[in-house]
């Protein structure tokens, strides 16, 4: 059953803050689910934001960047709509690039427990040779439902990403995103609704080792 999560909304700061965390407890396969984040710069001038998707052992880094600087025009809203599953006790940490309290935040989220099973996926670099970052469970269609790829350097950077069936193999045939640029500080949400084959698998690559971040949520059903 899903349970509405409204968060307070709050201004980022260059400490960082933490926008939205994952209740604990939610029970085998239960999980946060961020359906939407609206920034609004107050200031004057333009405003700049970076946001991570922490992991609940984990801290901020590059591998768990979602958006990189992203810029936010004078008195401009930007509404950012996500998928992103989250596990219990994972984190949203928001850091203001420019001045602190110029940037309001407001996440909105769902949190999930049993009998649904989520499945979020631990975030990584892409590296210059196709690796794995999901792969649906034994006995279960594995329902991939957002991919993010955040470039967290300052150059451009292409990204591939294969959908694989078990005892397949990255190809043409598998691709479904084929060397597509990203900017410097460029973030790529692709909203999936793509059923696999239990032991299928979603790889991936860039033309720049651990320049961009990825991560994967995905649902899977008996």
């Amino acid at each position: 059953m899903a349970t509405a999560k409204p968060q307070t909304a709050f201004l980022a700061t260059s400490a960082g803050t933490a926008g939205y965390t994952v209740t604990a407890g939610l029970g085998t396969g239960g999980c946060g689910n961020v359906k939407e984040v609206l920034l609004l710069c107050v200031s004057t001038g333009t405003c700049a934001i970076t946001v991570y998707a922490v992991p609940a052992s984990g801290s901020p880094a590059n591998s768990n960047m979602i958006l990189n600087a992203v810029s936010i025009g004078t008195n401009t809203t930007l509404r950012i709509p996500f998928d992103t599953m989250l596990e219990p006790s994972a984190y949203l940490w928001f850091v203001s690039n420019t001045q602190d309290n110029m940037v309001k935040v407001q996440v909105s989220a769902l949190e999930f427990g049993p009998p649904t099973v989520l499945v979020p996926q631990t975030p990584g670099l892409l590296q210059v040779t196709a690796n794995t970052y999901y792969t649906a469970t034994v006995s279960t269609v594995g329902n991939p439902k957002e991919i993010i790829l955040c470039n967290t350097s300052t150059g451009t950077v292409t990204a591939t990403l294969y959908v694989v069936p078990p005892s397949g193999s990255t190809s043409n045939t598998t691709a479904v995103l084929n060397a597509a640029s990203l900017t410097g500080c460029q973030t790529l949400i692709l909203p999936f609704n793509t059923d696999m084959t239990a032991g299928g698998t979603i790889q991936a690559l860039a033309s720049s080792a651990n320049a961009i971040s990825i991560r994967v949520s995905a649902a899977e059903y008996s």
